[in-house]
């Protein structure tokens, strides 16, 4: 949210020094709140929203840092935080994959070994020499489609330990 913040500050700033229109001045500072709410939660999103509204009804449309209430500025507040959850929202929603990729059945066990997704074998990997580092980890995943099929279960009866005396 820090990094959002300064860059409002900067827009704001900027837009005042060199005496930007006031719709090209809340156009710029909406899309600064945009990019710095992509990666935020909702809540902080709106802060910037909130921050960008501020910066710009005190020194874009007003002089010397004054906030107005009237209704203009409202709606101003209103736009910059929705714009800023918004794109908080539709950061956040573009990461996340809701359930399988397709059906999951049923087989046998050996159908799992080697056909769902499987890492390369070590003898296949070699280190990749990256200037003066060195790459770590399995330098190919191999990732299919859709799940594989859960084996059967069979159900065996332990030997339980117990006092039954």
């Amino acid at each position: 949210m820090g990094v959002a913040m300064g860059a409002v500050l900067v827009v704001a700033t900027l837009c005042f020094r060199l005496g930007v229109d006031r719709t090209a001045g809340t156009a710029s500072l909406a899309a600064v709140a945009v990019l710095g709410s992509l990666a935020l939660p909702v809540r902080l999103a709106a802060i910037v929203g909130l921050g960008a509204w501020a910066f710009d009804t005190g020194f874009v449309v007003n002089a010397g840092g004054q906030l107005t209430f009237g209704s203009p500025d409202l709606e101003r507040l209103v736009l910059l935080v929705l714009v800023a959850a918004a794109a908080s929202m539709a950061g956040r929603s573009a990461h996340v994959h809701v359930g399988t990729a397709g059906p999951v059945g049923f087989s046998d066990p050996q159908d799992l070994a080697g056909h769902g997704g499987d890492l390369a074998h070590p003898e296949e990997q070699e280190a990749q020499q990256l200037g003066d580092r060195v790459a770590l980890g399995p330098l190919e995943v191999d990732v299919r489609d859709h799940p594989g099929a859960v084996p059967h279960v069979q159900q065996q009866r332990g030997q339980r330990v117990g006092d039954r005396g």
